[in-house]
């Protein structure tokens, strides 16, 4: 299959065309994929609140709704009611709308060549999934990212939300698992214990890439700022990690270094430290604000999947030094990457990379590294989809195979 007439219908939660979050930005990258494959997508998903942009060819808006939970008011107090009468996921109660539904029906009766399910919380829209192909894209082994949520959480009844979380998510994830003609995993981990939750189901493995623009990578940067971190720390993983580097590291850093921090959600650490932390908010050109540093920081401390973060200080050429969990996942990395084992090593590795030149070498490594792992990405989704679709265009030749094959 070099492309298709009929299009391959891609069921999300946000449309990702603003690469707001990392799992945005997997989701573009899989329709980057499809249409440079030749593939046509129709992209069924909601438009965030404040999103004013014309909507792309290939989208289809089942409506306007604030996507993180923290921003949803009250609205998220009735996802949460929705989600306890009908014994769902908060999850998937939060995206479920008739309006969703309706686009998804339309799409299928005009017809498709296969439906993807990106994120087990647009499960609630496969049901109507019966003569295509079903993919299901595993951003993360949902029951484990909110288990570990509910072990962090220091509000007893946000320990009970996350534990619910993870009960009614696991047995999501386990169906679609078991239905899914394939599933494709984020990391290596997740890969094999998915493997796990069913005999048989094609399980594999995509490389996620960098967001960023290689193209403009490749330019030298000129440093501004000593180390910078950019995240979306409304996510409650990416904001611990982010707490661990103010009250750790941070102070052994005092004078040693100028920070800033950019993205969503780190407005409460404004004036904290004083001169040596900078709190930039959101940022409209994520390479350029990476560019300008010495070193990037990229300090997770947990969640799932692979980190998009530290993909996209990868591609910068700069130095990154990040924690254990945010590599996992990653193999074979370039000598631009020092990973820290606690606040210590990652002070003393952020003073190193800050006073030294750089290595033209390893900054040329670290940008191969990173093309090369687009370039197997897309050559994964593309294969994935052509083996999904050819598999069912195999028709039983004769009766007898016809009635095998029943």
């Amino acid at each position: 299959m070099t492309g298709s007439r009929r299009p391959v219908l891609m069921l999300t939660t946000a449309l990702p065309g603003q690469v707001r979050s990392g799992g945005e930005v997997v989701s573009q990258a899989i329709i980057d994929a499809l249409r440079a494959g030749g593939t046509q997508p129709r992209v069924v998903g909601y438009r965030r609140s404040g999103d004013d942009r014309p909507p792309e060819p290939w989208e289809q808006i089942a409506g306007t709704r604030p996507i993180e939970s923290d921003a949803a008011g009250l609205r998220a107090v009735g996802w949460m009611a929705r989600a306890i009468v009908s014994r769902t996921a908060y999850s998937v109660a939060k995206y479920r709308s008739r309006a969703y539904r309706r686009a998804v029906a339309e799409a299928l009766v005009a017809g498709v060549e296969a439906v993807i399910a990106d994120h087990a919380q647009v499960s609630f829209a496969c049901a109507r999934v019966e003569n295509a192909p079903l993919i299901y894209v595993a951003h993360n082994v949902e029951r484990g990212l909110y288990a570990e949520l509910a072990e962090s959480a220091q509000n007893p009844l946000a320990g009970w939300a996350y534990r619910r979380e993870a009960r009614l998510l696991d047995a999501i994830e386990r169906d679609l698992v078991q239905r899914a003609d394939q599933v494709w995993a984020l990391t290596a981990e997740d890969r094999d214990v998915l493997r796990n939750v069913a005999a048989g189901p094609d399980i594999r493995l995509l490389e996620v890439p960098s967001a960023l623009d290689q193209t403009a990578a490749a330019r030298a940067p000129v440093p501004n700022r000593d180390v910078v971190l950019l995240g979306n720390w409304t996510w409650r993983p990416n904001a611990r990690g982010l707490r661990w580097f103010v009250d750790d590291v941070v102070p052994r850093l005092r004078g040693a270094c100028a920070i800033a921090v950019a993205g969503s959600g780190a407005d409460w650490l404004r004036g904290r430290h004083g001169e040596d932390v900078e709190v930039v908010g959101p940022v409209a050109d994520a390479l350029s604000f990476l560019a300008g540093a010495r070193a990037i920081a990229v300090p997770a401390l947990g969640g799932g999947g692979v980190q998009v973060k530290t993909l996209d200080a990868i591609a910068t050429g700069l130095p990154v030094i990040a924690s254990t969990a945010a590599v996992r996942g990653l193999a074979d990395l370039p000598a631009t990457v020092t990973v820290a084992e606690d606040a210590d090593a990652f002070a003393a590795a952020l003073r190193a990379a800050t006073g030294s030149a750089g290595d033209p070498a390893a900054r040329e490594e670290a940008l191969r590294w990173s093309r090369e792992r687009r370039a197997r990405f897309a050559a994964s989704v593309n294969a994935g989809i052509r083996d999904v679709i050819d598999s069912r265009r195999i028709e039983p030749t004769n009766s007898k195979e016809a009635a095998t094959a029943r």
